[in-house]
């Protein structure tokens, strides 16, 4: 198994996080916790950012790499993803926009 496929949540965000402060300065001031919703191709985290999910993966050339977008805690659509995973992302993304 894939190390990408054990890393939980709170990891996955902490990562993206990251990523995000290298490639996309000041990220922080472009995502409302209030409206996230990592369900929605439009309202997460990329979506909000970017103007739709599938727009932020090519910003951040993770276009075809679903392992890293999944490892960075971005990936909201992919059927390797289940209900509770799109919801503790959620959960955990809201705390870090609102607390950095």
């Amino acid at each position: 198994m894939d190390v990408f496929y054990t890393n939980t949540a709170e990891e996955a965000a902490a990562a993206g996080a990251a990523f995000l402060d290298e490639k996309s300065p000041g990220w922080r001031d472009w995502v409302d916790p209030t409206i996230l919703a990592m369900s929605d191709e439009h309202m997460c985290v990329l979506g909000q950012l970017y103007g739709s999910y599938d727009n932020g993966l090519q910003a951040l050339d993770l276009m075809d790499d679903a392992e890293r977008s999944y490892a960075l805690g971005f990936d909201s659509e992919s059927s390797t993803l289940n209900d509770q995973r799109i919801q503790d992302l959620q959960t955990v993304w809201k705390k870090l926009v609102s607390t950095l």
